[in-house]
């Protein structure tokens, strides 16, 4: 694989007024001197703050920028799927608009692909949350292992990048945070998935939701109806 390919990065954004500048300013940054053509879509699934009017003025200023709105809160899944949707490169993936997350990581995600693994998940080796937030990714991550039938050190890391050509990401049928599961199982299938150490910072603006009973409630919906299928 030529690592001068494409790349599009999905980024969901919840009421992050307070970091969504920062997460594509440095994106587009990481990138400027990879060689690689980046576009990022982020999307605004609902947010009641001024997330999309910050949003509006990065897209001005980024060409490779293109930015979604939900007109009410749909979930990450959703959000992540009308990204994909709307991407043209064979390299895709997504990475978390709180600002926990650092771009320069993707590199050595892309040097996986590169390699010939069909995806390439991060792995928070320092998670900055609070203990029970890494008591229930612990376990969340033994779960999705099993039904991906392969173990998985951290499945809901919000930094990832598939090969669309190996792995087929059509008809994803989650609206929430399932979505990592029900991807990575579809690539365990198809092939090699690369799991590689990332960093992990502190969240500094907005609130989780991951742990919310909403975003619980809608992995358990999310989970029959895959399985189902």
């Amino acid at each position: 694989m030529s690592g001068m390919e494409g790349l599009t990065i999905v980024v969901p954004m919840l009421n992050e007024e307070g970091a969504a500048q920062a997460v594509v300013t440095e994106l587009f940054e990481s990138f400027a001197q990879h060689g690689r053509e980046l576009t990022v879509v982020c999307v605004n699934d609902g947010s009641t703050d001024g997330t999309q009017e910050i949003l509006e003025v990065l897209e001005a200023r980024h060409e490779g920028l293109i930015c979604l709105r939900h007109g009410r809160r749909e979930g990450y899944g959703a959000a992540i799927r009308s990204g994909l949707a709307i991407a043209t490169t064979d390299l895709v993936g997504w990475m978390d608009g709180d600002g926990q997350y650092d771009p320069q990581d993707l590199r050595e995600l892309l040097f996986q692909i590169d390699q010939g693994a069909v995806a390439a998940i991060g792995v928070r080796t320092e998670r900055a949350d609070p203990s029970h937030r890494r008591t229930l990714g612990r376990l969340g991550s033994s779960i999705a292992g099993r039904i991906c039938g392969q173990r998985l050190a951290d499945a809901d890391a919000g930094l990832k990048v598939f090969d669309r050509r190996m792995v087929d990401l059509r008809n994803v049928r989650s609206h929430g945070s399932y979505i990592s599961t029900e991807v990575l199982r579809r690539a365990v299938k198809s092939g090699d998935v690369a799991q590689v150490p990332i960093s992990h910072r502190e969240r500094r603006s907005g609130s989780q939701t991951g742990a919310s009973p909403r975003v619980l409630g809608q992995l358990a919906v999310d989970y029959l109806r895959c399985v189902r299928t």
